[in-house]
Parts: C-alpha cells; structure tokens; sequence
C-alpha cells in the first residue's frame, strides 16, 4: 500500500529524473568525438569514465552524510547546477583538464547526489512496495541509454558533440528543477511511526560490520563485475563467435533491454517473495546464463541470443534488489547513508571486472570469447557467497513494513 495518493506521482516524477540522471551512460558514443576534438589517448577517454563512476560514489556517499533524501528540494536544486555546469563547461572548454573537472568531478558528484536523493525521498512512500517503487524509479535510470542512443547518434550527424552536451546541461537543469519542486519526503506529512523514529534503525558503523553486509557486498560486487564486462565487450565477443555485425548488433540491444526491464519484475518479485529468492533467482540465471554463454561462444552463437538476456536481467536486477535489501536489513532512519555505502559496489565492480578481463585477455592472447571465462569464475565464486550467506542463516536485524 501507499502512505498516500501523492506516492504514485512522486514515483512518476522521480522516474522521469532518473531518465535523465542515465545520461552518462550515453558517454561511449561522445568518446570517439571526445578524443578527436582534445587529440587525447584511449586510456584517457577511459579515464574520464572511471573517474565519473569514483565521483559518482563519492557524490551518493555526501548525500546520505548530508540526508539529501529529507531535503530534495535543495538537493536536487544543487545537483541541477553541479550537473549543468557541468556539461555547460565541457561544451565550451578547449582544455582537456577542464573537460575532466565538468564531465567526471562536477557531473560525477552531481549525478551520484541526486540518484541518492531522489531515492531516498520516494522509496519511504511505499512501504511493503519498496521493491516495486525501487525497479520504476531504476527502470527509468537502465532505459536512457536504450532510448536515447539511437536520437542522440542521428543528431550527432547534424550538430556536434559540443551542442549536444548543451542541450543535456540545459535538459538535465530544467528537469531537476522540476522535480525538486514535485517531490517531498516521508517527513513532511508528519506521519512518522515508532519505524520511522528508528529506534531499531542500524548506522552505516554498525552496519559494515555486520556479517549480512560483508557477504551480500562481496556477492553484489562479483556478479556486476560479471555484468559490466560483457556489456562493454558484447557486440565484439558476438561477432567474434561468428554472428554478423547486424545480428550482434541485436544481440547487445537484447542485453541492454534485459537489464532495463529486470528492474521492475525483480522489484515485485522481492516485494512477494522476499530476499532469498531474490538473490537465488539473480543466481541461477546469471549461472544459466554463463553455461549458455559458453555454448553460444564455442557451439553454437545463436545461443547468445538466450544468454544474453539471462545475463542481463540478472545483472539489472542487483542496483534494484540492493535497495530493498537495506530497508528490510538495517531499517528506514538511515537508509540514505547506508545504501550509498552499500552503493560503493559500483566502484569495486567497475575496478575488479574490467581489471581481470585485462589480465584474461592478455593470458589468451586477445581472444574475447576465451577471456570471458571469467565469467563462469565469477558466478561460481558469488554462488559459494551467497550460499554461506544462506547457511549462517542471515536475518533482518529491523523488522520493516
């Protein structure tokens, strides 16, 4: 149930934002431009987007210091202009350090606040649905890059990068100075419980210390390095295994589609079936998955067209469950600080999975299908972490409706 017919319009209006925040993930198709117009390395386009995702971090972590979620208004207010100046700087400067403080220290901090905080101020509405609110508002961060890539690589053919990233300053400004004006915290109905005071609430101290924490980090952070690897290595291992550049093509739109609608299937799953069988399910079809990726690489490629998605909905659905995970784990009065702790896993994963497909790569001689192995490696080593977590009996500390 709701707390009150507001919700669904918070939810809406929080997806829109979220739509908007998925705007990097445009950045594979900005690189090539990128590096023409500044004469950079490769290594320092990729640079760009690894120290994003590090300020990404860092932006969620101030968030939850600062409980953006109980003041969305200047939070998502401050991150229109950390996110705008942003892209406003890298489309006039001419200077590649300049580009690297707009696209990875301002957008990066920017993005990362306001993900937290609009999370933090819708997921309270719906208690006992926070799975479901959890998968729409995600669902709406996963679909940028699917409907967005195809108007942006047209575009691109008229105008150039610079004008694109202005109108994303200028779009990603105005939206969030809309919601900001829409959304409101749990707080503000003055409906709190005895829940809501968060007696029985768990800090981010405690928390990390908790045994719960450490296992369900360590599986997160195997199986999205898992994910992360082949959504950037995709389309070459497809057409690598001997499918045609269109049909590869397709096969990584399967993926990023998978990975998209995940979110709001896993979030109703988790809201009726619970934790378990969330992690067991996200399991076994990341493990299916990878025998099917296998088959597809060294039998017969069509089977990718399965493994894909089953990859892919799997590692959708690990940003989607993770939320839930902490309100039912560690209660609601610190939510915002301790799922951008939680939320650390993007930083690990995108270091762990692109690091140790570098060290296969080379160990195979540059074979993307053979260095994918790491893959099967990965999952089984998250399986025995999530079966540790099941044998040693973890359990809720709180006791959240």
């Amino acid at each position: 149930m709701y707390r009150s017919s507001g919700a669904v319009k918070y939810l809406i209006a929080g997806a829109f934002a979220m739509l908007f925040l998925g705007a990097f993930m445009l950045w594979s198709i900005f690189a090539a431009y990128v590096k023409t117009s500044f004469m950079c390395s490769d290594t320092d386009v990729t640079n760009m987007y690894t120290f994003f995702l590090s300020f990404f971090c860092l932006g969620a972590l101030l968030c939850g210091k600062l409980r953006g979620g109980e003041h969305p208004r200047k939070a998502l207010l401050a991150c229109a202009a950390l996110i705008g100046g942003g892209y406003m700087l890298c489309s006039i400067t001419e200077n590649l350090k300049l580009f690297f403080i707009g696209y990875s220290i301002l957008n990066g901090i920017g993005v990362g606040f306001a993900y937290n905080a609009i999370l933090a101020a819708v997921v309270p509405w719906f208690p006992g649905r926070s799975g479901f609110a959890t998968g729409v508002l995600f669902m709406g961060y996963g679909l940028c890059g699917t409907i967005f890539s195809m108007p942006v690589s047209n575009l691109l053919k008229i105008v150039t990068w610079r004008d694109m990233f202005l109108i994303l300053s200028f779009c990603s400004a105005v939206v969030l100075v809309l919601v900001s004006c829409i959304l409101r915290p749990v707080a503000a109905t003055q409906e709190k419980t005895a829940a809501d005071n968060g007696a029985d609430s768990i800090p981010p101290a405690q928390m990390i210390r908790s045994s719960s924490f450490i296992l369900y980090f360590i599986w997160v952070v195997l199986l999205l390095a898992g994910g992360m690897v082949l959504n950037g290595t995709a389309a070459l291992c497809a057409a690598e295994a001997g499918l045609s550049l269109t049909l590869a093509a397709a096969s990584t739109s399967v993926l990023s589609f998978s990975g998209a609608i995940s979110r709001i299937i896993i979030g109703e799953f988790y809201d009726h079936k619970g934790y378990r069988l969330s992690m067991a399910v996200v399991q076994v079809l990341y493990l299916t998955g990878c025998i099917m990726l296998l088959g597809g690489l060294h039998v017969n490629p069509t089977l990718l067209f399965l493994a894909y998605p089953m990859i892919g909905f799997s590692y959708g659905s690990l940003p989607t469950i993770s939320s839930p995970f902490v309100l039912t784990f560690y209660g609601k009065k610190y939510y915002a600080q301790n799922f951008s702790v939680l939320g650390l896993y993007t930083f690990f994963s995108s270091m762990c999975g692109p690091f140790l497909f570098s060290i296969a790569l080379s160990k195979f001689d540059g074979s993307f299908s053979r260095a994918l192995l790491l893959l099967p490696l990965l999952g089984i080593v998250a399986c025995m972490t999530v079966m540790i977590f099941f044998l040693t009996r973890q359990k809720p500390s709180v006791n959240y409706k």
